[in-house]
């Protein structure tokens, strides 16, 4: 497996997330859940999302996320998925190389 590999799409739409080589997926869920004070149990019963699925993702701590899931996380909060999460490299300094050279 390649350690360039941040998100996988699967033929069975779900979309995996991995920690490889000091490369992150941030999510903020939480943070949008504290904007609107809301508890897991909250999400969820408004969702049709499990607690363990907002869980993990609320924790950071979800290995994968299926595109629903993400779709219904989006609509309820009326945000893209760029909104919810982010890549950000462990090492800021690596995100810039190569940037400003010629190719």
């Amino acid at each position: 497996m390649t350690q360039n590999i941040i998100l996988q799409v699967f033929f069975s739409f779900k979309v995996e997330l991995f920690n490889l080589g000091g490369l992150l997926i941030k999510c903020y869920l939480s943070e949008l859940m504290g904007k609107k004070k809301l508890k897991i149990a909250d999400l969820a019963r408004e969702t049709g999302l499990h607690r363990n699925t907002i869980t993990l993702l609320y924790k950071e701590e979800a290995a994968r996320i299926e595109l629903d899931a993400m779709e219904k996380l989006c609509e309820f909060f009326n945000c893209s998925v760029g909104d919810l999460f982010e890549y950000v490299p462990e090492d800021p300094k690596k995100a810039h190389e190569g940037e400003g050279q010629n190719s």
